[in-house]
């Protein structure tokens, strides 16, 4: 059986805006329908003497100059008359159910194939967008939130200059975007699949802090060079404007006389 966790492409099947797409399987598929080389679900796989299965076009390119063909997997040789062919009904593949192209975004919607098109053009709620502003990657459906709360994550970025004096208010108002982000994603009717958003949401959070810790340590770090360096240069040019003073010597004391 095919692994149902690994994602496949389907190849040369009449169902609209189903082929070359990324799609993880619901249901358990037979070997059979896979081919061996690419790991696509092709419309017509063919089988060859040493029981590999190709797709057409990998079966083509099997053949070298009108030759005979060689199993790109095992070496062995084959002509084409030794090969069986096996179609992929229509009404068996468009009754294949499969995972929403969405799942990765949290959707749960499992349907055949001949439906999935539709919830994913028309009804799945999960399609995300990236901010212009930010660019962060967030829901359509709370881009708008997201960019009213103030959108202030363009602001980490890892060239942004550190400023002490902004910093604390900067790392307060990302913290009130954040949470207003995930309300809004708490009051989504479908919050309740929304978990790997959220939870990347709250470790973008950590890393944001984690940034500026560090950044604050490193400013800490560079303002105590600043100072030891600032140090050194007042005391160089003490002793280079005291070098540079004339030096005149004393003249001889005349010893005493005494009556």
């Amino acid at each position: 059986m095919a692994e149902r966790r690994r994602v496949y492409r389907f190849r040369g099947h009449v169902i609209a805006g189903m082929n070359w797409k990324p799609t993880r399987l619901f249901d358990e598929l037979p070997s059979l329908r896979v081919c061996d080389l690419c790991r696509m679900i092709p419309k017509r796989i063919l089988v060859l003497p040493c029981s590999h299965v190709l797709c057409q076009a990998c079966h083509a390119v099997s053949f070298q100059n009108g030759a005979d063909g060689l199993c790109p997997l095992d070496g062995e040789p084959f002509v084409g008359a030794e090969c069986s062919g096996h179609d992929f009904p229509d009404n068996k593949a468009k009754a294949l159910k499969v995972h929403c192209w969405n799942e990765v975004h949290g959707c749960e919607f499992v349907g055949a194939m001949e439906e999935i098109l539709t919830h994913y053009e028309d009804k799945c709620a999960f399609h995300i967008v990236e901010c212009f502003r930010c660019g962060e990657e967030v829901f359509h459906s709370v881009l708008t939130s997201h960019y009213a709360s103030g959108c202030t994550a363009g602001l980490f970025s890892k060239d942004t200059t550190y400023n002490t004096s902004e910093s604390t208010a900067v790392v307060a108002q990302y913290v009130k975007t954040s949470v207003e982000q995930m309300t809004a994603l708490l009051t989504n009717p479908h919050h309740d699949r929304l978990m790997p958003p959220m939870q990347s949401k709250l470790n973008a959070l950590t890393q944001q802090f984690r940034r500026h810790k560090s950044q604050s340590a490193e400013f800490t770090r560079e303002l105590n060079v600043s100072s030891k360096a600032e140090r050194a240069n007042a005391a160089a040019a003490i002793l280079t404007s005291v070098a540079d003073q004339p030096y005149y010597e004393n003249d001889p004391v005349e010893p005493a006389s005494f009556p």
